[in-house]
């Protein structure tokens, strides 16, 4: 009875903690949905595989796309400690609305970009994008050996293929392929372009986060997640000695005078 206890456990625990890394946003909180609505489609960080918690701002890699005006969403700690900073893509997505390919932007290439993209690509970045709080992770590239020769060529994903599933008004599932990949050459010009493709589904919005338990995607996920919390208890801890035993007389008096937190935290910050 006990080992069943535990079998069950583990997989709520971890949908658990993946609703916990999708961020809250306001804006989508009823999660539902009328044709031709507009579905936002969040870009939010990019970062090496192999190290999850080395993660940057999605628009640190000189992509084109958003402009200067795009919406931001913040989180709460937990979210921020992780990187996660939230920007709308301001890519045309309307529910239930298939797009066969449209452009998102031309991306002029000069040798700052091909020399940002390369290292990507070479150190095996991904990133994640957010829908409807349901996550979508890719590789920003990949490398193609040479013939003849020992080195390879950086090659960019240059289409985003994007396959919602949804039932009835809500969004169950979205999956993210990478296409179409392109040779990376200074005074190059290429064009960016996305497909969106929207299929009904059976499965039910309660259910939906099931599908991701089998991401290896989000072990890396935990691992951030992980780390972050870790962080915070560090921070948390470090504060409390710091008040708890750094308490040197002339602080002391000032802080028994004063009896203020808000005191307390402006003298250590100035």
């Amino acid at each position: 009875m006990s080992s069943s206890r535990r079998s069950l456990s583990f997989p709520i625990l971890v949908i658990f903690l993946l609703q916990c890394l999708s961020p809250a946003l306001a804006s989508e909180s009823d999660h539902r949905y009328e044709p031709d609505d507009r579905v936002i489609l969040w870009v939010n960080k990019v970062g090496p595989y192999n190290n999850p918690q080395e993660t940057y701002n999605y628009h640190s890699l000189p992509f084109c796309g958003a402009s200067g005006n795009a919406t931001h969403k913040w989180g709460g700690l937990g979210e921020v400690l992780g990187g996660n900073e939230l920007i709308d893509s301001q890519i045309e997505i309307k529910f239930q609305k298939n797009v066969d390919k449209a452009t998102i932007c031309r991306l002029e290439l000069d040798e700052a970009k091909v020399k940002h993209f390369k290292d990507a690509i070479k150190k095996n970045y991904w990133f994640e994008f957010f829908m409807d709080d349901l996550p979508l992770w890719g590789f920003v590239g990949e490398l193609h050996p040479e013939k003849d020769s020992d080195s390879s060529k950086h090659m960019l994903y240059t289409h985003k293929k994007i396959t919602i599933q949804y039932n009835k008004d809500q969004i169950i599932h979205v999956n993210l392929t990478q296409e179409n990949p392109k040779s990376l050459e200074v005074g190059m010009t290429l064009d960016l372009t996305y497909s969106v493709k929207w299929d009904t589904t059976n499965v039910t919005f309660g259910r939906r986060f099931d599908v991701y338990l089998d991401y290896p995607f989000f072990e890396h996920q935990v691992c951030s997640f992980r780390g972050s919390c870790c962080t915070a208890i560090w921070f948390s801890f470090k504060c409390y000695c710091l008040l708890a035993f750094w308490q040197p007389p002339v602080l002391n008096a000032w802080y028994m005078s004063k009896q203020s937190t808000y005191h307390l935290i402006h003298f250590f910050s100035f």
